[in-house]
This record gives structure tokens, C-alpha cells and sequence, in this order.
């Protein structure tokens, strides 16, 4: 009797460890996503910012290296 509640005791807390272990797996793909957007528009704000130097830098070497900043997103 004491090993049968024993094994539902270490049952019980698998499966609490289970719903956690998925429940940080979630929160993880959701902050994931979200450092993944937020890169993006950083990157992308640097992108516009470097279009500002056509007039000195001339067209195509701005162009070029704002389509290989842009290429940094994931």
C-alpha cells in the first residue's frame, strides 16, 4: 500500500513536470517569436535609415548594402 502511493505520488509529479515542461516550451516559442519581430523591425529601421545617404553615397551603393542589412532578418 505505501509503495502504491508512492508511485502515484512520483505519477502526479511527472506529470506536473510534463505540463510545465510544456507549458516553458510555449512561453519559449511565443518570446522566440517575438525577439524574432522585434530584430526584424530594428533591422529594417536600419535598412530605411541607410536610404537617407543616396545623395552622398550615391544610388547603388545604397541600395546594395540596405538589400544586405535587409538580409539580415530571420
Amino acid at each position: 500500500l505505501l509503495m502504491e502511493q508512492c508511485e502515484r505520488d512520483q505519477d502526479l509529479l511527472i506529470a506536473d513536470l510534463d505540463q510545465e515542461n510544456r507549458l516553458m516550451r510555449a512561453r519559449n516559442e511565443r518570446l522566440e517569436t517575438e525577439l524574432s519581430q522585434a530584430r526584424n523591425n530594428a533591422i529594417e529601421e536600419v535598412a530605411v535609415a541607410i536610404e537617407q545617404f543616396r545623395v552622398p553615397f550615391g544610388h547603388d551603393t545604397v541600395d546594395s548594402f540596405a538589400t544586405y542589412v535587409r538580409g539580415l532578418k530571420k
